[in-house]
């Protein structure tokens, strides 16, 4: 596991116990890749992004670095999906954090473009490097404090790359347009071919969703309504065909056609949406049945978890968000919605939300079948007393080995409460 801290553990699966630690200048909000490298004296590569977008291998069996390097020097770019490993290659999404400089009149916005690298696994050096938009920023106007403005720019990746072998692509989907300058990528679903990153098609399903925070370099005009894509297309079977599926945070989700991208079923609004409601991480899926959380504002929105048939994007279950429970989150982040993406088994999916509670629902129905408060103070294996989680968001329970690890404190930004929890079927 990684930190924001600039730390990288191995740990123990069944015990927690530390095997070796890597240390190094940065933070990592992404998930780690593992393959085999038969340069490493393990034969097996850990591989690494962080919020400074390096990329490293380290030897999964002892933390040796084998290779760094760094695929880009945006001042505020950052790796927050997680890297993609596939047939020796490694893909990297970049994303940033330009949306909020909206404040800094001094900051010459906006100039970062969706972009994914892909990287030689073997030596890290870079085979190719493709931008969503096949269109550079250029200076467009000056704002209030007479500081060059830039576009287009925008179309952030925050999700992992989906690799599609049988079509030789990897589709990304992408967040808002951050000027008021046409951005034909942003709030979009790219295909990319795996060989040279040449794209093959782009579906936008919202045009001129101009968004940053802040006044000083927001864009012209109105404000749009920031229905960024967070979450990883699923590359699923219905029938004898293959959809792409995936929501944002307009709290719709989408089928898409993997050959041409043409939509082939959108879902009804399944709730308000907006910059934190909607879809905000990854969906879920058995082949038949899609899971979207739903992250939306409990005031005025529909916080809950949505089952839909994969095949018509029908509303099959939904399960709301409960209501007026005693939230024990350190940071008071504790509103009952499920920001984090959700993870499914079969018969059990998986829902975390941001007052800290992770819950189990049948797949069949929704039922719930168990629940448990991740901000609970523990002792842990590594000698803290009574140590508390924090908000689930981001990325889900993971699960391996018949146990369920999960992250309770969110990416870094939510004090000193941060936990790795351990479950196993049996509760011991």
């Amino acid at each position: 596991m990684g930190s924001m801290s600039g730390k990288v553990y191995s740990l123990d699966a069944a015990t927690g116990c530390v095997h070796w630690r890597y240390d190094y200048r940065g933070g990592a909000r992404a998930s780690m890749s593992i393959g085999k490298l038969a340069s490493a004296p393990s034969g097996h590569a850990l591989y690494l992004a962080d919020d400074r977008m390096f990329v490293r291998a380290l030897d999964a069996g002892t933390g040796k670095e084998l290779w760094s390097t760094q695929i880009d020097d945006h001042k505020v770019g950052r790796v927050t999906g997680s890297p993609a490993l596939h047939d020796g290659v490694l893909y990297v999404p970049l994303s940033s954090s330009e949306e909020s400089q909206g404040n800094t009149a001094s900051y010459q916005c906006c100039t970062f473009l969706g972009t994914v690298v892909a990287i030689d696994a073997r030596t890290g050096k870079t085979i190719w490097k493709q931008a969503v938009l096949n269109e550079k920023p250029r200076p467009t106007r000056k704002n209030s404090a007479g500081t060059q403005m830039f576009g287009p720019a925008g179309a952030a990746i925050w999700s992992a790359p989906t690799i599609d072998p049988k079509r030789g692509l990897l589709y990304v989907a992408t967040g808002d347009s951050y000027t008021e300058i046409d951005n034909p990528a942003s709030d979009a679903v790219v295909a990319m071919e795996l060989k040279t990153g040449k794209i093959r098609w782009v579906n936008q399903v919202l045009a001129n969703d101009n968004y940053v925070t802040g006044r000083i370099n927001a864009p012209l005009g109105d404000m749009g309504p920031d229905y960024d894509f967070g979450s990883s297309p699923n590359l699923v079977k219905v029938g004898g065909k293959e959809l792409l599926i995936t929501g944002n945070k307009s709290a719709i989700v989408y089928a898409m056609d993997p050959d041409t991208g043409k939509t082939v079923w959108e879902s009804a609004k399944l709730g308000s949406g907006g910059a934190g409601g909607g879809v905000q991480w990854s969906t879920a899926t058995d082949g038949k049945i899609v899971y979207a959380p739903l992250a939306d504002n409990p005031a005025r929105g529909k916080p809950g978890v949505v089952a839909l048939d994969a095949a018509t994007g029908k509303e099959v279950w939904r399960v709301e968000a409960p209501r007026g429970i005693p939230c024990n989150v350190p940071s008071g982040r504790c509103a009952p919605t499920f920001s984090q993406a959700v993870t499914a088994v079969p018969g059990a999916l998986f829902a975390g939300s941001l007052d800290a509670r992770l819950r189990a629902y049948s797949e069949a129905d929704g039922k719930l079948l168990w629940e448990y408060d991740t901000a609970t103070p523990v002792d842990t294996v590594n000698g803290y007393k009574q140590a508390p989680g924090g908000s689930l968001d981001m990325g889900g329970p993971v699960i391996a080995g018949g146990q369920m690890f999960i992250h309770s404190g969110y990416g870094g930004s939510a004090g000193a409460n941060n936990l790795l929890l351990a479950f196993s079927v049996d509760g011991e």
